[in-house]
């Protein structure tokens, strides 16, 4: 099954979906009843929603408002979803209609829409039902969505979240949005720097507009460890904003834990990521962890079991730990391997917000280390945004 990630409303609050493979489907798009007069509505100012030329199908996203209602008084939007890998060319003229694009879940070039109340709590949802979209130029390959819309229709359907197959809602509402142009490139409207700089693959472009939850920081700071315009030295971007890096980013700055005492506040904001590899095995954390990164170091004793607990996050933060060491030569080499060959013990068995715990009894005394880490990689403002603050303890009998 593929996953397709879409803008759920003009907010920019993004939601994850799953689209089976791309395959032929029946004319599913039933005509609407023939007492039913469709709404007309206007389509409003566009704007980028998301970009992913690389994903899991390649996918872009632009949409806007429409003036207009459904009779229940809520605020509509619609969107444009465009999918690689469905039809041979994302050039030239599709009908909403037929084959592909009669269904969400096969189509490569899809129209929705919203109705939400006002806590933006889904009413109804719209698929196309009829028109025409000619594109001018391939949206994924040129982050440009350039083209024009003939007669197009929406129908309210519902859409199944196992198959993501689009069905008619009997006697549902429908829109008409008529006929217009569009023309947008990949860059969100409330982007106030150089669209040049806007997801250009080398450099996290800070404090340019984007918000926690809206999704318009630079894609560039999901990147590993890119260089940050727009800070200071020593800062990271996060949720585009400048903070200062944690300065327990490595084994050999790491804050000391001491057994039995009380556990200490940290945080990964603002963290490089370093330490992935030789952790996923099953005697560590058990599955990729490239998060950014904040470490403490504790004495442990032979043959004495310490438990180690990772707790009081941040609720949106999905934290990881593991254990690594004895340490052996230069202070905090044994961090430095890759991949790192001597991590003894970790967990990353709750979701955000949840406490991580293990316990462990080491055969050798020494001083070991214990990366604070997350299973998703490090983004500066968006859903994968996988950093925040814990406390972190470690207690022995």
């Amino acid at each position: 099954m593929r996953n397709r990630v879409g803008a759920l409303a003009l907010a920019v609050v993004f939601v994850a979906c799953g689209k089976s493979n791309p395959k032929k489907q029946p004319d599913a798009a039933a005509m609407p009843d023939a007492a039913r007069v469709c709404t007309n509505v206007t389509p409003g100012m566009l704007d980028a929603f998301g970009y992913q030329p690389m994903g899991m199908p390649p996918n872009a996203f632009w949409g806007a408002p429409l003036t207009g209602t459904l009779a229940d008084g809520n605020p509509l939007t619609y969107q444009f979803e465009i999918y690689g890998g469905i039809e041979p060319s994302l050039v030239g003229t599709f009908d909403l209609s037929m084959g592909n694009q009669a269904n969400y879940m096969t189509c490569a070039v899809c129209v929705r829409a919203f109705d939400n109340d006002a806590m933006g709590n889904l009413v109804k949802q719209f698929y196309q039902l009829a028109g025409t979209v000619t594109l001018t130029e391939d949206p994924l390959a040129a982050g440009h969505l350039v083209g024009s819309v003939t007669g197009l229709e929406l129908q309210e359907v519902n859409v199944d979240m196992t198959t993501f197959a689009s069905t008619p809602v009997p006697n549902g509402a429908c829109a008409t949005l008529g006929s217009f142009s569009v023309d947008h490139d990949k860059v969100p409207n409330a982007w106030t720097c150089s669209h040049a700089a806007f997801q250009d693959g080398t450099t996290c472009d800070c404090k340019c507009g984007g918000t926690t939850f809206t999704g318009l920081y630079d894609p560039d700071c999901d990147l590993k460890n890119p260089p940050v315009n727009g800070c200071t030295t020593g800062q990271g971007c996060f949720k585009d904003g400048c903070v200062n890096r944690p300065a327990n980013q490595t084994c050999q700055t790491a804050t000391p834990v001491v057994v039995n005492a009380t556990g200490i506040t940290g945080t990964t904001i603002g963290a490089n990521e370093k330490y992935n590899a030789g952790l996923e095995g099953a005697a560590c954390v058990g599955a990729p962890v490239p998060g950014p990164d904040a470490v403490y170091s504790v004495v442990m004793t032979a043959a004495t079991q310490y438990t180690v607990t990772l707790s009081g996050l941040d609720a949106t933060y999905d934290g990881a730990i593991a254990l690594v060491g004895p340490d052996a030569g230069t202070p905090g080499s044994v961090c430095d391997a890759n991949p790192i060959a001597t991590c003894v013990k970790g967990a990353d068995a709750m979701a955000a917000g949840g406490n991580e715990t293990f316990s462990f009894t080491p055969t050798t005394t020494g001083t070991y280390f214990v990366l604070v880490t997350s299973a998703l990689p490090f983004q500066s403002g968006g859903l994968g945004d996988n950093a925040g603050t814990y406390t972190i303890a470690v207690t022995s009998p």
